[in-house]
């Protein structure tokens, strides 16, 4: 049977707080839309640990990018990314059929901008012959698993306001990036003068459910939850398990188990002679594979191709480090067969 342990970290199960905390809020009537206690306190706790003025609940990352933004995109502004960001990839152009802007994609070679990818942008500020720059998008950690120095990003907010744009971060995996630095979410948010955040939650322990988070005004949101499908009659649900996640720092020690998983999983690769294409620093390991190897190994386990000979296994607070060992004894045997 095949396993999906190193297909992704939102492979894994609902953490057992996460699942009690899903319970019992399964108690009594609650109001809808997220009138509700549970959602109040959340966005509270949130508020509190972040800095951000406001905080809304949604069911995916795909929607917590898009409607996030949309409030400050009209269809002839664009948006500012890497070309390996999941907004540009793996988002199916979401973006572009919620609010008509486009994307900018800019080739950088680790998946991190910097100043100097975005100021070529920003010439056609004014031009109204070209797609107005309004946003500034970067993924912390980014989908190679590096990561945003406190200082990188507030470079890029600063740049950005200048120009009168604002600075998203897609936190899918933010908890484990703000673990792998020693940080707290604040640290990575507030104080790096970014506007919106998408704050993951499926990576990180829970059912379902992202959040977004704005230190920007709008009182567009909800009409945007509304028209995208997001506004969850029974919100009290996603709130319950953001109370879970981030009331006692559950969080925290979800995250550091699976950013040491990956070192362990990146040690035992090295030790077999495989190449790591880029540097682990989060819960994302990118190993250089044989194409035979490859194969024997899919046959046992769910796990991506990223480019040509890379491939991507990540890790998550229920990879077990035997887990790890008998992943390792059976790469052995195949790279031994080849």
């Amino acid at each position: 049977m095949r396993s999906d342990l190193f297909a992704s970290d939102n492979t894994a199960p609902v953490h057992p707080r996460v699942m009690e905390a899903i319970l019992a809020a399964n108690e009594g009537p609650a109001l809808a839309y997220g009138e509700d206690p549970l959602s109040a306190r959340a966005r509270s706790l949130l508020r509190e640990q972040t800095g951000a003025r406001h905080v809304f609940f949604l069911h995916t990352g795909t929607a917590a990018n898009v409607v996030g933004m949309a409030p400050f995109l009209r269809p002839y502004h664009a948006v500012i990314t890497s070309h390996i960001a999941h907004l540009n990839t793996h988002e199916c152009g979401a973006l572009q059929r919620a609010t008509g802007a486009r994307i900018f994609p800019v080739v950088t070679p680790d998946g991190k901008l910097t100043p100097e990818h975005v100021e070529p942008f920003l010439h056609a500020s004014g031009n109204p012959h070209e797609s107005q720059p309004a946003v500034v998008s970067i993924t912390q950690p980014t989908e190679r698993g590096t990561l945003y120095f406190p200082h990188e990003i507030r470079a890029l907010a600063d740049l950005a306001h200048r120009h009168g744009l604002l600075l998203h971060v897609d936190g899918a995996r933010l908890p484990q990036a703000a673990a792998a630095l020693g940080l707290s979410l604040g640290a990575l948010t507030a104080e790096c003068g970014i506007d919106i955040l998408s704050l993951g939650g499926a990576k990180c322990g829970l059912m379902y459910g992202e959040a977004v988070l704005l230190w920007v005004d709008t009182k567009e949101m909800p009409f945007h939850l509304k028209q995208t499908m997001q506004l969850a009659p029974k919100m009290r649900f996603i709130a319950a398990q953001f109370l879970a996640l981030y009331e006692d720092d559950l969080w925290l020690g979800l995250a550091r188990t699976a950013n040491t998983r990956a070192q362990h999983l990146a040690r035992e690769l090295a030790a077999l002679g495989i190449t790591i294409a880029y540097p682990v620093e989060t819960n994302a390991v990118f190993p250089r594979l044989p194409a035979p190897v490859a194969r024997r190994l899919l046959d046992h386990y769910t796990f991506y191709q990223w480019e040509d000979d890379i491939y991507r296994l990540m890790t998550s607070y229920a990879t077990r480090e035997e887990d790890i060992e008998i992943f390792a004894r059976k790469l052995r045997s195949f790279l031994e067969a080849v």
